[in-house]
């Protein structure tokens, strides 16, 4: 298995949340329900990265 960077890791997810905030905003959603989205939104970005590492851990 490759040795995983864990900032490239944090770069990912930080990306994928900066896009899910300004698709949010643009969506004209300025409530409560934006930070919940965009809740939503990281925990998507972790689940995705997590997936990808598993499936790089049994390609070995």
């Amino acid at each position: 298995m490759k040795n995983l960077d864990f900032e490239a890791m944090m770069h990912f997810i930080e990306k994928y949340r900066i896009e899910s905030v300004v698709f949010i905003e643009n969506l004209g959603i300025d409530n409560g329900w934006a930070v919940t989205l965009q809740s939503a939104f990281t925990f998507l970005a972790m689940c995705i990265f997590g997936w990808m590492v598993d499936r790089l851990a049994l390609r070995k």
